[in-house]
């Protein structure tokens, strides 16, 4: 019989390493995806030292282009993937943008995420698509990674069923700057993201809900 894979893209970001080591869910068979490809395997070892059992693929993608995105698409075709978290995003200031940058941008945080979902091989796969709250409320300084996320939001419906888009607030990384108090911690993440791959939610979701009250009275003050 042919092992299901959990597909993690992004998997050397703060929240998925965080979310990978304290899920209460348990992965037997896993396909690790990220642009470090030493990281990469630093982290596979790490996570099967304490799950000896687990089968662990690393593959070291740039999902920066569509071609190097249509190549991992290859590669993933000889997997049964039956759940796809998306962590991968770019998150740089406009100011430090350069201009061969911005379009990377755009790539990773959207248009590598439509392509995979919709190719025909994920038909079946249940997806989570990590977004954020600032695609409903952009931030000055960071126009072009809000705008991004907002491709995503505003795209959402065009695709197949089976998927998940979670809108975070603030959550509480070493590169987060916003008040304590309106963090969400990763372990509240990482809960939330376990309740949507265990209960198969379908939709757009916006965690903690007061941010989507914030984002709706913020576009009236000038």
């Amino acid at each position: 019989m042919e092992n299901n894979y959990t597909l993690i893209i992004g998997s050397n970001s703060e929240i998925a390493k965080f979310f990978l080591f304290n899920s209460s869910l348990q992965f037997n068979n896993l396909i690790l995806v990220s642009k470090n490809n030493y990281d990469l395997k630093s982290f596979a070892k790490t996570y099967k030292n304490l799950h000896s059992k687990a089968t662990i693929i690393t593959i070291s993608a740039d999902l920066s282009s569509l071609a190097n995105t249509n190549k991992l698409i290859k590669k993933l075709t000889h997997y049964n993937i039956k759940v796809c978290l998306y962590f991968a995003a770019m998150n740089k200031t406009d100011s430090n943008l350069l201009l061969n940058e911005i379009h990377k941008l755009y790539f990773i945080n959207s248009f590598s995420v439509f392509n995979i979902i919709s190719n025909k091989h994920f038909k079946s796969t249940y997806f989570v698509i990590i977004g954020s709250i600032f695609s409903l409320m952009p931030k000055r300084c960071k126009f072009n990674y809000s705008a991004s996320k907002l491709l995503l939001l505003k795209n959402f419906f065009k695709f197949k069923k089976g998927i998940s888009l979670v809108n975070f607030g603030p959550v509480d990384t070493k590169d987060t700057i916003a008040p304590t108090f309106l963090k969400l911690t990763k372990l509240d993440a990482t809960k939330i993201i376990d309740s949507h791959i265990l209960n198969k939610k379908i939709g757009v979701f916006t965690y903690p809900l007061y941010w989507l009250y914030i984002s709706f009275f913020i576009k009236f003050i000038p």
